[in-house]
């Protein structure tokens, strides 16, 4: 069955597209605004739905199947190794090309709009002209908008620590699209994440508001809230060594499930890692990961858990059971 070969940069772009959606619908969790979203796209063009049954047609192939059993993790796999191995290699160039045209298309006006930016696996610490200071977490965006009334950062992308210098004459805001976080002087994380933003608060007090629904909450120190589609959600009592363990280049996970961890993970890492069967999403992790190292960690999964861990590209790793 083998994979057709992208003609032009446009097929490589509805390739890439066809494997992003693939790997969201795996998820057990996916909601059902995500699955309508899905059936719009494949309906814009034939072209979408003959990719996306390819790609269907590709995950059910006995060779396929057979190379996650016995390919290892390696950064040197290549998809040409074998005979059988042979009708990888369209998937994976596939992939690699259309991932490099997405970083380039995916949300330019972002990275138009962004003072500061970091790449996948990156982490940066920013001094502010006000004395306060942000840590910018992987794959993140932000904006500075300062004015003599108050000072407003645009969280434009990605997740953020915030150390804000006390000036009760300039409130500090933090707007992540349909949330707006609001201090005086305090340290706390946002997370623009597309499933709701999350805020935690690790000292002071913080206003967050979820502007699409007009309601507003104050959040005490080692405490979250989360602002989805639906509002803002009940406050959670939560562990700030584990909620800030990404400051220390750390990922710390108790009783969390699999699919919790790989996603995490998959923030760190090029490309996108698919669990490829169901049932491992809720098996139970506790961990200590070291994300200055992303890929170690992750094959430090496969040391504890009945899993397989394959890389068929740079963009693409597959999770099965051993």
């Amino acid at each position: 069955m083998p994979f057709t070969k992208p003609e032009n940069e446009h097929q490589d772009l509805i390739a890439e597209q066809a494997m992003t959606w693939f790997s969201q619908l795996q998820s057990e969790s996916v909601s059902a605004e995500k699955k309508l979203q899905f059936l719009h796209w494949q309906a814009k063009s034939p072209l979408h739905k003959s990719a996306y049954d390819e790609i269907l047609l590709f995950w059910n192939d006995s060779d396929f199947n057979q190379a996650l059993t016995e390919t290892p993790l390696s950064s040197s796999y290549t998809a040409e190794k074998t005979a059988s191995h042979a009708r990888l290699y369209w998937l994976s160039s596939a992939m690699a090309a259309g991932f490099a045209l997405f970083a380039i298309m995916f949300d330019p006006l972002i990275y138009l709009q962004a003072d500061y930016q970091t790449a996948i696996g990156a982490q940066q610490q920013i001094q502010l002209s006000d004395g306060s200071s942000v840590t910018l977490n992987t794959d993140s965006a932000l904006a500075i908008d300062f004015t003599s009334n108050e000072r407003r950062v645009r969280l434009l992308k990605g997740e953020a620590f915030f150390a804000v210098y006390s000036n009760k004459n300039r409130p500090f805001i933090i707007d992540s699209g349909e949330t707006e976080t609001r201090v005086l002087g305090t340290k706390f994380i946002v997370n623009n994440n597309p499933n709701g933003d999350k805020v935690t608060v690790l000292e002071g007090l913080v206003k967050v508001s979820s502007l699409n629904h007009d309601e507003s909450i104050n959040i005490h120190p080692e405490q979250q809230v989360i602002n989805s589609n639906i509002g803002l959600k009940d406050v959670t009592q939560v562990n700030l060594k584990t909620e800030s363990a990404w400051l220390n280049k750390r990922l710390v996970y108790k009783d969390q499930s699999l699919e919790d961890v790989i996603n995490d993970l998959d923030r760190y890492l090029p490309g996108t890692i698919v669990i490829k069967d169901n049932e491992l999403n809720h098996y139970k992790i506790n961990a200590r990961l070291n994300i200055s190292n992303p890929k170690s960690a992750l094959l430090a999964l496969q040391h504890t858990l009945p899993i397989t861990i394959t890389q068929l590209s740079p963009w693409l790793t597959i999770i099965s059971k051993s």
